[in-house]
């Protein structure tokens, strides 16, 4: 007899299987990354079908299965339907989707993860100017509670602390900065006004608005910056990247 248990889920991605059958990867904050079978839910009278709905955040009843658990019903938290009504949203929450895919491991819980993906859906559903501010801002604060958090505060290699420092680079294979005098050649070229602004979003309060925080210039310089250090985290973790790219194309 299969084993049955509850957990709130948010959807991440899901595939068609059969005629009317989907495979699910979802997000739980009790045991991370679970994959479910859910029968005919694409089924248009199916009572699981808004379930399963991108980005939707449910209480969810599962039958443990030997490859697979299996959905049998559950309830409707938030629907997030602003999401998905806009292309733009749509686009920032799935790359976020595609990285957690990566880096969630099964049956492991990631509690204040899963608080803060929770509150970035939340804060692109109700708000529309600044939604790749919150992805940034959730992407480096997944870093920290990852244990990825590169090293910012000075150079990795003679100590100095960052207010010291005339010229400083980000070395992802080092993950930390590096200064001038330490004859880096290859890093991602940082100043101050760039550093500070990573550290804003890194403790951006996503329950208020921050469209003063809205900088095309400093945006696109962080987007750069953060797809170096996911890029690497993810080889930490031997998995692909190949998503950055793919996804990034569909951000232009």
């Amino acid at each position: 007899m299969r084993k049955h248990y509850t957990t709130k889920a948010i959807i991440l991605q899901g595939r068609n299987f059969g005629e009317s059958d989907k495979i699910m990867v979802a997000f739980t904050k009790e045991r991370g990354r679970v994959d479910f079978y859910a029968r005919g839910v694409r089924k248009m009278k199916s009572k699981n079908r808004a379930l399963v709905q991108p980005f939707t955040y449910s209480d969810l009843d599962l039958s443990e299965g030997k490859n697979m658990d299996y959905l049998n019903q559950g309830v409707l938290i938030e629907s997030f339907a602003n999401i998905r009504s806009d292309f733009d949203k749509i686009i920032e929450c799935s790359y976020l989707a595609e990285y957690l895919i990566q880096v969630l491991h099964p049956q492991d819980p990631y509690v204040e993860l899963c608080y803060q993906f929770l509150l970035t859906l939340n804060y692109m559903d109700k708000r529309k100017p600044e939604t790749n501010i919150a992805t940034m801002s959730f992407l480096i604060k997944s870093f920290g509670i990852l244990g990825y958090a590169p090293l910012l505060d000075g150079c990795a290699r003679c100590g100095k602390p960052v207010e010291k420092l005339h010229s400083y680079s980000y070395v992802a294979s080092e993950g930390s900065l590096v200064c001038g005098d330490c004859g880096i050649q290859d890093g991602f070229k940082l100043d101050n006004q760039l550093l500070e602004y990573y550290r804003k979003l890194e403790y951006l309060d996503l329950k208020e608005d921050n469209n003063q925080l809205q900088d095309k210039v400093l945006l696109m310089k962080l987007e750069a910056l953060i797809e170096l250090m996911m890029t690497q985290i993810l080889e930490r973790e031997h998995k692909s990247s190949a998503f950055l790219k793919k996804i990034k194309k569909m951000r232009i």
